[in-house]
């Protein structure tokens, strides 16, 4: 069986075995990260001619943060909302026009801590698919979805140096461009720990 055979038979029950126990599991707040903003994403799985496609969207240039980048559906934690799953699901439904039911949650990933001062639940959940989608103008300018495979083809991405305009620099991930779409940073970053979690649990069942 070859990987890509192997992601695509991927169920959700095997994702929700993946992503909700063990080293996938979200740890507790880290300790330090108390001026960070909590925020949370939705990480959407689809299937499409039976295999995984990830559901993503490019922000509008207006944005204060992230503004024309690629990214998962997602924001800031309300007071209102009663936890990150909540949170991640009234951002796909704000952005995306997903309705909570039209989701299957199957697990989160652990928190994630980007320069930009927010700390993320990455949350996964399988679509309900095809559903119509309906795009929030202000905040997101397209939707798309990209193969699981074509995603964990180490030929398509890269770890390199990034100068960020405050003069640090660090090792950030960049895909190669997908139907004139640039994946890098956090949102890049979300998808390579995802699919370690994925070889991790490949490896564990082999042996």
């Amino acid at each position: 069986m070859t990987a890509t055979n192997w992601l695509d038979r991927l169920s959700a029950a095997d994702l929700r075995r993946i992503f909700s126990n063990g080293a996938c599991h979200p740890d507790d707040r880290p300790d330090g990260d108390d001026l960070l903003r909590p925020a949370a994403v939705l990480i959407p799985w689809l299937r499409i001619d039976e295999q995984w496609h990830i559901l993503l969207t490019r922000r509008t240039e207006h944005l204060v943060h992230h503004s024309g980048q690629v990214a998962f559906p997602g924001g800031s934690i309300d007071h209102n909302d009663v936890d990150a799953v909540q949170a991640a699901l009234r951002e796909l439904r704000e952005e995306v026009g997903i309705q909570p039911d039209q989701v299957d949650v199957v697990g989160a990933m652990p928190l994630m801590r980007t320069v930009t001062g927010f700390l993320i639940t990455p949350v996964l959940g399988v679509l309900k698919w095809p559903l119509d989608l309906t795009l929030d103008p202000h905040e997101v300018g397209r939707a798309f979805t990209v193969p699981l495979n074509w995603l964990a083809d180490e030929g398509n991405y890269e770890e390199r140096p990034y100068h960020r305009p405050n003069g640090r620099t660090e090792m950030v991930v960049f895909y190669s461009l997908y139907d004139g779409e640039l994946i890098w940073g956090a949102t890049a970053r979300m998808i390579t720990h995802m699919l370690t979690c994925l070889e991790l649990a490949k490896e564990n069942r082999t042996h």
